[in-house]
């Protein structure tokens, strides 16, 4: 199914399937607007937290004590957003065996798949009846703006979710659909490959603050640390976009994690040097 973005995509395949009172897990640090989603529709959300000393790697023993009679989703994003973690494959299949053995719906955010560095395994691999794949035609072919997305589900499960978009929004816009047929035809490797030189510039220049960061497996962003240096990673924030730099506050993808900052790639190598060392220079004073 089409869809208005792949933000679409996951909020009609949540607004399907979940009935007020059910829970989803959601693996943090992870997107706000899963979260967002689950409250719209009434449900209640569940957080798996990792951690950087882990390598973002989540517990599966954890998750299997986490899921109840009420747990009804699990959402995966990998590569994820903000770490770029990219599970191991025994990592993704017990995931798939726990969602299987309880029945439940897992709802893969795969959008940043073609940003892979590593090996990746869609959730498509397994053939498992109740996955909904989500991607999107913004990271993969640069056209964030058009607001083209997809999923892939079952027949019963794309029905549900095609009713909700045709309510809210009748359709993608033809001439945005076009567009994306065309970006079809285009391979992504060249923007992959400038991705990963801005992603290893980022790294290069955080290693050299001393700030702890895992590199990441793919995505588009690197999500270091501060250590203690900083105290509130909003008033940082502020701080940078007063300067002319924008990061994200790492309290938006978790409350566990506002000693962390999301620093995009998606800028030309000598403005993200231009900012790094904004960034640096306000650590230094703090």
């Amino acid at each position: 199914m089409v869809t208005s973005g792949g933000r679409f995509a996951i909020f009609s395949a949540i607004l399907s399937i979940l009935r007020p009172g059910e829970e989803v897990i959601s693996i943090e640090p992870s997107w706000p607007a899963y979260r967002e989603f689950v409250d719209f529709a009434g449900g209640k959300i569940k957080t798996l937290g990792t951690t950087i000393e882990n390598n973002w790697t989540p517990d599966t023993g954890q998750l299997e004590e986490m899921i109840g009679h009420h747990t009804k989703i699990i959402v995966l994003n990998y590569p994820n957003n903000p770490t770029g973690k990219i599970l191991d494959k025994k990592d993704i299949t017990r995931i798939v065996s726990l969602a299987q053995d309880n029945g439940l719906y897992v709802i893969s955010d795969e959008v940043y798949s073609d940003y892979a560095f590593k090996g990746f395994t869609s959730l498509t691999h397994y053939e498992y009846d109740r996955s909904i794949v989500v991607s999107s035609f913004s990271k993969s072919c640069a056209m964030t703006g058009f607001r083209v997305g997809y999923g892939i589900a079952d027949r019963e499960v794309i029905s549900k979710m095609a009713r909700i978009q045709a309510i809210a929004l009748t359709s993608v816009a033809e001439p945005m659909q076009y567009a994306a047929l065309s970006a079809i035809d285009y391979s992504p490797a060249g923007n992959v490959k400038l991705i990963k030189e801005r992603l290893d510039l980022i790294s290069e220049k955080l290693s050299n603050m001393s700030l702890d960061f895992i590199s990441p497996d793919g995505a588009m962003y690197v999500f270091p640390r501060l250590k203690g240096l900083i105290q509130n990673d909003a008033a940082l924030v502020g701080k940078l976009l007063d300067l002319g730099v924008a990061v994200a506050p790492g309290s938006g993808f978790g409350q566990d994690y506002t000693r962390f900052i999301r620093i995009s790639a998606c800028q030309p190598k000598k403005m993200l040097e231009r900012g790094l060392e904004v960034i640096n220079s306000v650590l230094f004073i703090h």
